[in-house]
């Protein structure tokens, strides 16, 4: 029976810091949006996250969470002002997986004046949601 008692201390130690370790694990991880681009709320509860890669702009969904999700919108549309020109710069913003990115036409730098439009699905209701601002 002496000889039992190190294995019982052992085994109750061992039990007790697996437990401890799958507590911490369970705890809940908190997402972060990303730290390049701009980050915007979205009138629903989400965020999305505008960034500008080589000559396109980049426009990734997030939920409430901060979680990474598929657009529900089926395009968009950027118009752009650079700081030092008066024109105004359009493009298109297609589906590439999950989420929304542009043709090769944003020219460097990349320092200008956004207004870009979600637009929904293909009915006449879907919702349509405008963003104004300066980027970066």
């Amino acid at each position: 029976m002496r000889s039992l008692r190190p294995i019982i201390i052992a085994t109750v130690a061992a039990v007790s810091i697996a437990a401890a370790q799958s507590k911490s694990s369970v705890e809940k991880k908190t997402h972060e949006l990303p730290t390049n681009g701009t980050n915007l709320e979205r009138s629903n509860g989400g965020w999305i996250n505008v960034q500008t890669s080589g000559a396109q702009i980049i426009v990734e969904f997030f939920d409430a969470e901060k979680k990474p999700v598929a657009p529900d919108v089926a395009r968009g549309t950027a118009r752009f002002r650079y700081a030092a020109k008066s024109d105004v710069t359009r493009t298109v913003l297609n589906r590439k997986g999950d989420r929304l990115v542009s043709p090769r036409n944003v020219r460097p730098p990349h320092n200008f004046f956004v207004t870009l439009t979600l637009l929904g699905g293909g009915d006449e209701a879907a919702a349509t949601e405008v963003f104004n601002f300066k980027f970066p």
